[in-house]
């Protein structure tokens, strides 16, 4: 992107419209400085912990995480110097998966940690749900097989001719498929059987 084209983003991109997109953004952001103080939420926070940002911001993210979220993912990204991700359980019952990301200065230290939080429980909910459909499905199936296999057997029939015999057999294979079949032959051969 040439620098002219930059020039005219940042303009249009001042520190109020920046702050206003990032309160858009559905998925959690949330800044602390290498101390723990945190620094900026957006509106996110309220979704997933039930405080408001304004409430949070310039408070110690260790008090706040205490009661509202677990495990803390910042001191294993300060100790580790590397981006993490893992899933947090919140006091309002939401499963997050969060990404950490250290911001590291000029001299390897770690001086912010950008986090960014997704609402998984939803699809926690969903994993369940199918994974009970699968098993119902599953069920259903052996049940229909067993219907099937009851339902077709075949009683015992005396048969003695070469040709009845293969008959029979091939009335085995047919009933096996879902057709319709047409059965002749005079009065009282034993057409219903």
């Amino acid at each position: 992107m040439s620098s002219k084209n930059m020039d005219k983003i940042k303009d249009r991109l001042d520190y109020e419209t920046l702050l206003k997109i990032l309160d858009y953004s559905h998925d959690e952001i949330y800044i602390t400085d290498a101390k723990g103080t945190i620094i900026y939420v957006n509106n996110a926070c309220e979704r997933h912990y039930g405080e408001k940002a304004s409430e949070v911001i310039g408070k110690d993210s260790s008090v706040i995480s205490k009661k509202s979220w677990n495990p803390r993912i910042s001191p294993l990204v300060i100790e580790k110097k590397t981006p993490l991700t893992l899933e947090q359980k919140t006091c309002l019952g939401k499963t997050l998966l969060t990404t950490a990301i250290p911001i590291l200065d000029d001299e390897g230290n770690v001086e912010y940690i950008v986090e960014n939080s997704r609402d998984i429980s939803e699809t926690e909910g969903l994993k369940l749900e199918l994974a009970n459909s699968k098993q119902l499905l599953k069920r259903y199936k052996q049940e229909v097989k067993q219907l099937r296999k009851k339902e077709m057997e075949i009683p015992q029939m005396v048969t003695k001719s070469p040709r009845m015999q293969g008959i029979m057999l091939m009335a085995e294979r047919v009933a096996n498929i879902d057709s319709t079949v047409l059965v002749l032959g005079e009065s009282g051969t034993g057409k219903g059987i």
